[in-house]
């Protein structure tokens, strides 16, 4: 009897502590998830309202040149002088090239809608990532979906074409110029290619830090942006800065936070939780564009950009099963 209650006793005893352990979790968490939607958002916002005349690659490029900087020093900050060689090593770099490539080419889209179309709708058209990085997982790696799941990637392909055309045909030419699609179409297909070579890149890296992963693939995408500007016709090195101001400094310091965030959060957290996460700043884009008079509130708009968010939550819900 002694030997039950003394067992009894610690049991008890250890709860408190688990749960005292696994409460400070929770609370990073939560803090992690809102300091990224946040990011997220705010990339959107001041790429919309940034000045437009600059040279999309420059900015990205001084955003790869910083992003290496606070890696290395990450790296040797947290694994030691010794593991900073894992960041320039030329193996690891040219096994991430693909993946840095098809990251470079994404933002590169990104960026180039902001002169075309509005946050909300480059957000809202962005879920069509989720269908297209399913179909080529399931074509390339074999991953085998459930008919739950291929009803849901069918629902939101459907939703985001009906938003897309009713967008197309509302009128509001100041938030939609059709000229701009291939810029955004291009951004959805090498951001999910992206994605797809990434999975596979990443799991044979090896042992190498997470922070010198980072790096090498900062690396590669200064490689792909320095092969960008070079073909670039009317580029000289010493317009490099034209057209920037501090509008520009701000889309590099949102793009800086949001790639570190992104990676933490796959890390720390999921890829789930990221995608529920940016379900959270499709509606509060969407809401901060109807409120500001961005868009006009069109009811069959509402209810497809309502349809885009909720199947894109319940695929990344879904996909926990």
């Amino acid at each position: 009897g002694l030997f039950v209650a003394t067992k009894t006793e610690a049991k008890v005893s250890l709860q408190p502590r688990a749960a005292g352990a696994a409460r400070p979790w929770a609370v990073l968490s939560a803090a992690l998830v809102a300091v990224y939607v946040l990011c997220d958002i705010s990339v959107y916002l001041v790429g919309d309202r940034a000045r437009q005349d600059y040279t999309r690659a420059t900015a990205l490029m001084a955003t790869s040149c910083t992003s290496i900087v606070i890696g290395a020093l990450a790296t040797w900050r947290l694994h030691g002088r010794g593991a900073v060689a894992e960041c320039f090593r030329p193996r690891n770099v040219l096994r991430l090239l693909p993946v840095s490539a098809s990251f470079s080419l994404s933002m590169l889209g990104v960026l180039m809608s902001f002169r075309h179309f509005d946050g909300a709708f480059i957000k809202l058209f962005g879920q069509t990532k989720t269908p297209l990085t399913a179909l080529l997982s399931w074509a390339v790696l074999g991953r085998r979906y459930s008919a739950t799941q291929w009803q849901i990637i069918v629902f939101v392909c459907v939703a985001c074409a009906s938003f897309t055309v009713l967008k197309m045909g509302s009128g509001q030419a100041s938030t939609f110029n059709p000229f701009g699609l291939p810029f955004v179409m291009g951004w959805v297909f090498f951001s999910a290619l992206a994605s797809l070579v990434a999975e596979r890149s990443f799991k044979a890296a090896g042992g190498a830090p997470w922070t010198a992963q980072m790096t090498n693939l900062r690396i590669g995408e200064v490689l792909t942006l320095a092969v960008t500007l070079a073909l670039k016709h009317d580029f000289r090195v010493r317009d490099f800065f034209v057209g920037w101001d501090a509008s520009t400094i701000a889309v590099i310091c949102t793009l800086l936070a949001d790639a570190w965030l992104s990676g933490l959060m796959v890390k720390r957290l999921s890829s789930v939780s990221k995608g529920i996460s940016k379900c959270v700043t499709l509606v509060v884009l969407y809401a901060l564009a109807l409120w500001t008079g961005r868009q006009s509130f069109v009811l069959v708009q509402a209810l497809g950009a309502l349809m885009i968010v909720l199947s894109t939550a319940l695929f990344a819900i879904e996909s926990t099963a």
